[in-house]
């Protein structure tokens, strides 16, 4: 029984971690109107962005996509109430079918899991909505 509780609690504090993390990042976007606008601009007008504004960008997705992956691998593990991390799937999905998410995505691709990546692609592939336009329109 104290297997079981502790395997519970593991859990819990795993979702936790990888929510907080993730609100963290979008703290971050919201809170510095700098990176609002350079994450908009990516995902609208990616080549209007400078060498190190590309960088910025990139680095901050990398991150989003890292958290997401890590929830991923933890439901594939075992861990349970692990079904939220579909939606953050798709939103970093959304966002990946922008040209600045393509040229990262091609980039980045193999710095994760196959499956991940591969489940990944899937929600690219299954339409073209964009993240800006799922909350604009």
């Amino acid at each position: 029984m104290q297997v079981r509780s502790a395997r519970a609690e593991i859990s819990t504090q795993r979702t936790r971690d990888i929510k907080r993390h993730n609100n963290e990042a979008f703290h971050q976007l919201t809170q510095d109107p700098s990176l609002t606008d350079l994450h908009i601009r990516a995902q609208t007008d990616f080549d209007s962005l400078d060498d190190v504004e590309k960088l910025r960008w990139g680095i901050w997705l990398f991150t989003w996509i890292n958290q997401t992956e890590d929830g991923y691998l933890s439901g594939r593990a075992g861990i349970p109430d692990m079904e939220w991390v579909d939606s953050y799937i798709l939103g970093v999905a959304l966002v990946l079918r922008t040209t600045g998410g393509q040229h990262f995505w091609g980039r980045m691709r193999g710095f994760f899991d196959q499956d991940f990546a591969d489940r990944l692609d899937q929600e690219i592939a299954a339409g073209t909505t964009t993240y800006l336009e799922a909350l604009l329109h």
